[in-house]
């Protein structure tokens, strides 16, 4: 279950950051996203097998109280209402949050690629060539940094 809070970033000025830090859902999206929660969980689950346990135990007794006697036409009538409508509005919630999974991913790509660019012109500051450079990364990727071997003991394992 995935709450939404925001992230608290105090004097870090960043619009990116910045943006996706508040709620800015509309009324329609929040109670579609509360439905989705509630009705994908298994509270609503036991509590909707006991509402229809309930409705069949008064309505299928014997008494001038039945307003749905078998085969309980009226209750049939409800849980295709209900869900002929949840079914949408918890597609409507994974679509938005689909949407917003799409798009943090595209940050992370963008951020990723501004990192690659300044690693790739501080190394060109630093006079380290790009066969060089993509060398190292790949050493370093895979543990096998020379520095990195010398710090462990002879024979000695890294984990």
């Amino acid at each position: 279950m995935t709450t939404h809070r925001p992230i608290h970033v105090d004097g870090f000025d960043n619009p990116v950051i910045q943006a996706h830090t508040g709620d800015d859902r509309t009324l329609g999206q929040r109670a579609a996203d509360a439905i989705a929660r509630s009705a994908g969980s298994w509270g609503f689950i036991f509590c909707f097998l006991l509402l229809l346990a309930v409705w069949m135990a008064y309505n299928g007794g014997r008494g001038s109280g039945r307003f749905d006697p078998f085969p309980y036409i009226l209750l049939n009538l409800v849980l295709s209402t209900t869900a002929a409508l949840q079914a949408p509005v918890i597609l409507m919630s994974q679509n938005r949050a689909d949407a917003k999974r799409n798009e943090l991913a595209e940050l992370d790509y963008r951020v990723n690629r501004r990192a690659e660019a300044e690693v790739r012109v501080i190394a060109q500051i630093l006079g380290v060539s790009a066969s060089d450079f993509e060398r190292r990364v790949t050493d370093e990727m895979s543990g096998e940094l020379v520095t990195d071997r010398m710090l462990r003991p002879e024979g000695g394992s890294s984990g």
